[in-house]
């Protein structure tokens, strides 16, 4: 068997027998499976959940409640984020009412998990739930907070997020390669 370059994985040569390929194809798959475990490591997984309902009927943003902070290991630490923000609910009072869910680390946003949620175009009311994966290199090894925040882009009547007790949850996995 011959090696790759890069990995030194064993791979079969032009030459070998059509028999060992299946045992060629198990020990590359093994390696590969090795070398993707020790090239992604977990250090920390931090979790937040949050059940209160809370409404907004401007068009400035305001928190949900739902918040979470990791403290990095190493400025080259990579933070998975998995967010579902639950019950989040447009009234009947304007037709042009829609969430829009904002991402922040700190003070700053940096994703729009959802820019115009529960959209109807009509006065009736509406609720979903916002869903997110982002990858974020915050490149500090302080500790960082990430929060969701909303707001009514129509700025008018009310929009909700965690309406009837929902649960939101914010899930951050730090990550180093």
């Amino acid at each position: 068997m011959a090696t790759t370059p890069n990995y030194g994985w064993a791979t079969p040569n032009d030459s070998d027998p059509f028999k060992n390929g299946a045992s060629a194809i198990r020990t590359l798959g093994n390696a590969i499976d090795s070398t993707l475990f020790n090239f992604i490591n977990i250090k920390q997984i931090v979790t937040a959940s949050y059940a209160t309902s809370t409404s907004n009927s401007t068009n400035v943003a305001a928190d949900t409640g739902l918040t979470a902070t990791i403290t990095p290991s190493s400025v080259n630490s990579k933070i998975l984020i998995l967010l579902n923000q639950a019950g989040c609910a447009k009234s009947a009072g304007n037709a042009a009412n829609s969430i829009r869910i904002n991402l922040l680390r700190g003070a700053s946003i940096i994703t729009y998990p959802a820019v115009t949620g529960a959209f109807t175009n009509s006065a009736l009311v509406n609720q979903i739930s916002v869903s997110c994966v982002y990858l974020d290199s915050p490149a500090t090894t302080s500790a960082t907070t990430y929060k969701t925040q909303f707001l009514n882009n129509a700025n008018a009547a009310s929009v909700t997020v965690q309406q009837d007790s929902a649960l939101s949850n914010i899930i951050l996995v730090e990550l180093e390669f």
